[in-house]
């Protein structure tokens, strides 16, 4: 059996491959039925051998390639190969997949080809709301918006907070519960940074921004959150501007402890004109973040001078 693993979501191709390695060698010793080698010249007869050859000892071998994009003409002859009617697998691992390629086309064509291919922002809602039918926990609808800015077209990431989640025991999921979910020390200081960006302090958002870019922050991750935090502040002020009083609203939101002080005195501090321009003015951010067009924490700067007047 021949089998290729590849795609720009690498997560889910390493994951592929450990369940793989697991389901294949499930009753074979690893020492002698894990072949690793790589798509490099030099491994290529040996991996001709492998593929035609009976294994010495009984037992299912797992053949891994590595890099099999160097291959190249290797692949076709791999697929021509006739069965050697044993039931050892080999696994063919993309680094890089390019579905253009006429060999890839081949593994595609002839049904042996697994391609992850990473989706694009705008359908990461529904990956996301289709994901969560599976889980045991029910989630709140500004949780919902959070989740879906931090993961942005990370599914690996999605992977490892609903894990998280679960491991929790948490039941019902809201915002607050969400700050305490995020691996690592920098997802915690976005949060701290989107509070700052909403009250609009200039200079403890500038130091913060300095301080994200020094832990190698994702800029885009970055621009997710304070965007979930200014659609929110706007959402509320528009309520507030209807009739409903603010602790009614930062009520329905689910907004308490220290997101309540900040969405409280944010709320205030800017009219609702205000605060669709700062949303405005932030999305604008957006594209040449995504197009890689000179520094994205340059932009960053840029932008958050331009929304926090204090």
């Amino acid at each position: 059996m021949l089998i290729a693993l590849g795609g720009d979501e690498r997560d889910s191709v390493l994951e592929r491959r450990a369940a793989l390695r697991s389901e294949v060698l499930s009753e074979s010793n690893p020492s002698f039925h894990h072949i690793k080698l790589s798509g490099t010249e030099a491994d290529v007869p040996r991996l001709l051998n492998e593929v035609q050859s009976f294994p010495l000892l009984p037992g299912r071998r797992l053949i891994e390639v590595s890099e099999a994009e160097k291959l190249q003409g290797d692949i076709a002859r791999l697929c021509e190969l006739k069965s050697n009617e044993s039931d050892d697998v080999l696994l063919l691992v993309f680094n890089k997949w390019d579905g253009r390629k006429k060999t890839e086309k081949l593994l595609k064509k002839t049904g042996v080809a697994e391609v992850f291919v990473r989706p694009k922002e705008h359908e990461m809602e529904q990956v996301i709301r289709a994901r969560l039918r599976n889980c045991t926990f029910d989630i709140s609808p500004d949780a919902l918006e959070m989740l879906v800015s931090i993961v942005g077209v990370e599914r690996g990431r999605l992977e490892r907070i609903i894990e998280r989640i679960e491991l929790s025991g948490e039941q019902s999921v809201s915002a607050e519960v969400m700050e305490t979910m995020f691996p690592g020390q920098t997802t915690f200081d976005l949060f701290r940074f989107a509070r700052l960006v909403a009250v609009g302090k200039q200079q403890p958002v500038l130091n913060q921004l300095t301080q994200l870019e020094s832990e190698h922050a994702d800029p885009q991750a970055v621009l997710n959150i304070v965007l979930w935090q200014l659609r929110q502040l706007l959402t509320i002020k528009a309520e507030v501007s209807e009739g409903l009083s603010i602790g009614q609203a930062l009520k329905k939101h689910r907004v308490f402890g220290d997101r309540q002080h900040s969405t409280r005195k944010a709320v205030e501090r800017f009219s609702f004109e205000a605060h669709c321009k700062r949303l405005a003015r932030m999305s604008e951010a957006d594209k040449p973040i995504k197009m890689k067009i000179g520094s994205a924490w340059t932009w960053l700067t840029r932008y958050m001078i331009d929304i926090c007047p204090y």
